[in-house]
């Protein structure tokens, strides 16, 4: 524009001696060179025609402003001017106004006097007039008020709301109205709370800020924290030893305090208090936002340890000026490659001190500094600490593990001591079991043999259909699940999501692999022992067998990295379950009670078979014989499962190459036994054979009076016969 605003006038405010009201009206439009988008305003007190410590406002496109905390009777200048996208017009000629004097407070309303019972809630207020407006303070018995009441403290205005009364809040109360004239103070109001009931109750009061109600022994009592701490604490009353009703200690678990904003106005570091007492119920949280930096510690951490306070301290800068380099004992970084910090620093406190790491980790959620690509297989973050002993000077990890949870934009670390914490990124460093070649040649031939021995079963099922094969296959099925994943999926450990997987496959089938053997265990046991048939349907079976491996396998992978990472589930070298901690006792206890188990039945039921006369396994009784076979392959089998499972679990974690040949070998052995015995040399799948062949050669008649007899003794499902000489069930 070029002309300023027009008519502009000015006038006093609500409150004459400390506003002033502006007024003014737009450039003729001619003069605007534009569309109007602002005005500011300019003013400064005048001690002389020297312009000092002047303020501008930008108050947008209005014609009217409130100019507000001006001084009593002092004079001000004052301009405004238009603005439009181009830029700022003119000022107008300065007008001068002078502000009135102010007028000292005048007590309008006086909170009134109040004798009532204990539980009414009482309300208090007082008003008063002034200019500048006053404030209001109150006060209890000539002092400042608690902040445990529900107080209204406006201009002018004051309001105390003491809900649900007790005798603890009697006393006088008053108003202090304060202005830069003067003060005043209203009339006094005493109030007076009567309770004849204070038997067996612990009696209100105000203590460390905070305001406890008349309870009842026995009961837990709820009070808001101290002003500027926002949560409840708790407060419980009991007896003493004399049955006389006595308040308990504060438990302040839930309080969490504001940050000091004095020592974070230093820009170096942030500080927040959040208090806690040994009653701890729910544990302790630090959430910083301004750091990014949230930290939570365990209920039972805290109860172990007797810590009373905590000192957390996030560091603005420090990380840009530390040093990046690993302790001399670290494992960091082994490969000498540069470290970087990556996120901003906290230093943690408990006291009392404790000696020796704590009970259950600390955890703390880190902000990266640097968003890692979720596609990124080249660097990693890993939890640090500073390692201030002169000789080992540096970051290192001991003590802290990174946590499953941790993404692109946060690291989650699980550390069982305190210091000084950060994230540094490293280069990857990836350290897989080394699979020799005659395991590759011995796992290949096995997965061979058992899947040749499944496609046998496949092809003869019609003819060979029962209870005992149904589990027979699963059993092969588990053991080719176990050769394809070491050969194919053991060393996948260069992705941590997928190295579980492999790890809770692995488990289960390898478990299942037992579970499978106990049940035909079971069964035979049934069979010579208890002259039953087989017990169970197939869907039984299969509910039997599996389900314990499966949810064994899948709590302990969804607990132990939920809690402690992937690092803490899975081995250092393969994706298999951790030796240290020994997380793959979870597969070796159930290990050796199913191998125990399987061994009673097998050899109770050999035992039996063997005590059986002679006479009893004449080629009529066809399949009594072969369950006796099925016994002794089974035997067979599970000792050499046995062997590959020991092998197999202390070939991983050392690494030892002479037991990574013996498991090898052992499974090659494994997978010949069970093609030639259970496939090529198997009774039933030879005489299905016979039978299939017979039915070719007269023309397709599968339903002869002979072919369906064999079929229905084969078929262990259906109800069985009885030898009457030796009472076992053919």
């Amino acid at each position: 524009p070029v002309t300023p605003p027009l008519q502009f006038t000015t006038r006093p405010g609500t409150s004459a001696a400390t506003s002033i009201i502006v007024r003014w009206s737009p450039p003729l439009r001619t003069n605007q060179n534009g569309i109007i988008t602002a005005y500011n305003i300019i003013y400064w007190l005048t001690t002389s025609n020297v312009v000092t410590n002047n303020i501008t406002v930008n108050v947008g496109n209005v014609t009217q402003y409130t100019i507000y905390n001006l001084s009593p009777s002092s004079n001000y200048s004052i301009q405004v001017a238009a603005a439009t996208s181009v830029g700022l017009g003119p000022y107008h000629t300065s007008i001068i106004h002078l502000t009135y004097p102010a007028v000292a407070p005048n007590v309008i309303q006086s909170p009134q006097s109040i004798t009532t019972t204990a539980g009414t809630d009482i309300t208090l207020e007082c008003r008063a007039s002034g200019d500048p407006v006053p404030t209001v303070e109150w006060l209890n018995n000539d002092l400042a008020i608690a902040p445990v009441y529900d107080i209204v403290a406006s201009s002018g205005y004051g309001k105390v709301v003491i809900a649900n009364s007790n005798s603890r809040d009697n006393g006088t109360y008053q108003c202090r109205f304060t202005n830069v004239k003067a003060s005043a103070l209203s009339a006094i109001a005493n109030v007076y709370v009567t309770d004849g009931n204070n038997a067996g109750f612990c009696l209100g009061e105000i203590i460390s800020n905070m305001r406890w109600p008349k309870t009842y022994h026995g009961n837990t009592a709820s009070s808001p924290c101290p002003q500027s701490i926002k949560g409840n604490a708790t407060r419980s009353c009991t007896l003493d030893t004399n049955g006389n009703p006595i308040w308990g200690e504060i438990d302040t678990t839930n309080c969490k305090s504001s940050t000091y904003t004095m020592v974070s106005a230093l820009q170096l570091v942030g500080i927040q208090s959040n208090l806690f007492n040994l009653q701890n119920k729910q544990g302790w949280q630090f959430d910083k936002k301004a750091s990014e930096i949230q930290i939570s510690l365990p209920k039972a951490a805290i109860q172990n340890g007797k810590f009373s306070k905590a000192v957390v301290v996030s560091y603005k800068t420090l990380d840009q000026i530390i040093p990046n380099t690993p302790a001399n004992t670290s494992d960091i970084n082994p490969s000498g490659n540069t470290i970087n910090t990556n996120s901003k620093l906290i230093s943690i406190s408990f006291y009392p001190s404790i000696s020796g790491n704590m009970s259950h980790p600390i955890r703390i959620v880190f902000e990266n500094s640097k968003v890692l690509d979720n596609k990124n297989t080249t660097i990693e973050n890993r939890c640090t600490f500073w390692q201030p002993m002169f000789s080992q000077c540096g970051w290192d990890s001991y003590g802290c593990t990174t946590g499953s949870e941790s993404n692109s934009t946060h690291t989650v670390c699980y550390c069982n001591h305190t210091t000084t914490f950060t994230i540094v990124t490293r280069n990857k460093l990836v350290q897989s079991l080394q699979i020799e070649i005659i395991t590759y040649i011995c796992c290949g031939i096995a997965i061979f043999a058992i899947a040749l021995t499944i496609l046998i079963y496949i092809l003869c099922w019609k003819h060979i259909k029962s209870i005992i094969n149904i589990i027979n296959i699963n059993i092969f099925l588990c053991l080719l699940m176990v050769n394809i994943l070491v050969i194919s999926g053991l060393t996948k450990n260069d992705s941590k999501s997928l190295c579980t997987a492999i790890s809770v496959v692995l488990h289960f089938v390898n478990m299942a692999a037992f579970s499978w053997l106990l049940r035909h265990a079971r069964c035979m046991y049934a069979i010579f022992c208890k002259n039953k048939p087989i017990p169970g349907s197939a869907v039984g079976h299969f509910v039997l067998a599996c389900l314990l491996p499966a949810i064994i396998a899948i709590l302990v992978a969804i607990i132990q990295t939920a809690r402690f990472g992937f690092d803490q589930y899975l081995d250092q070298y393969a994706c298999w379950l951790s030796t240290t901690p020994p997380v793959v006792v979870t597969f070796i206890i159930p290990l050796i009670i199913f191998a125990l188990v399987t061994l009673i039945f097998n050899i109770i039921a050999m035992r039996k078979s063997n005590s059986l006369p002679r006479a009893t396994y004449d080629a009529n009784d066809f399949d009594i014989h072969l369950m006796k076979k099925y016994l002794d392959k089974s035997f067979v089998l599970s000792m050499t499962v046995v062997i590959s499972e020991i092998c197999f679990v202390a070939f991983i974690p050392t690494r030892n190459i002479a037991l990574q040949y013996i498991f090898a070998i052992i499974n090659l052995l494994q997978a010949l036994y069970i093609l030639f015995s259970y496939g090529f040399k198997n009774e039933e799948i030879q005489k299905a054979c016979q039978s299939s062949k017979m039915n070719r050669n007269n023309g397709g008649l599968h339903d002869s009076g002979q072919n369906k007899g064999k079929s229905q003794n084969m078929e262990l499902s259906t109800k069985p016969q009885t030898n009457p000489d030796s009472g076992i069930y053919q």
